[in-house]
């Protein structure tokens, strides 16, 4: 019988662990203002670039677009990016290899959007380890729909 009060006491606590950290993270990330989130929003998509091979058989970049993607960019991208991965931003050769995503500018734009200009770094391995080997500079678009802010538009400058 101390066994079951021993199971509804450990999922008790761990039940309102969970609540607490959702609580938690919701209260800072919707603390944040829709300009810092369109710029978190860019580089997190950049902190997962190098995860989908651009060059791999279509059913290996949808999988990969599908995975890592989707939390950052609108579906209607993904799949634009799907059928033509090579005007996306991803991996295409082992090396060099996209790292991060640097934002330098955000805007807000008159219908509510947010135009956000960033460089895509890319490292290579030297002789001191990973370098700098290319910069990309790029443009996002980014609107506000039901699962907070996402990637509507991509173009290499």
């Amino acid at each position: 019988m101390w066994k079951r009060y021993l199971i509804v006491l450990l999922a008790f606590v761990i039940a309102s662990g969970a609540a607490y950290e959702y609580y938690w993270y919701q209260r800072e990330h919707s603390s944040l203002s829709d300009h810092a989130q369109v710029r978190m929003t860019v580089s997190n998509l950049g902190d997962v670039l190098q995860q989908v091979p651009l060059i791999a058989p279509p059913d290996i970049v949808a999988f990969a677009m599908n995975k890592y993607y989707a939390l950052y960019v609108r579906p209607d991208l993904l799949a634009q990016w799907e059928a033509d991965p090579l005007h996306a931003p991803g991996r295409l050769t082992s090396s060099p290899w996209p790292d991060r995503i640097d934002t330098t500018s955000a805007t807000k734009n008159k219908d509510g959007t947010y135009t956000v200009d960033a460089t895509i770094v890319e490292l290579a391995n030297g002789a001191q380890g990973p370098q700098t080997a290319d910069t990309i500079h790029a443009r996002f678009t980014l609107s506000k729909g039901p699962d907070g802010w996402q990637i509507t538009h991509y173009e290499k400058l």
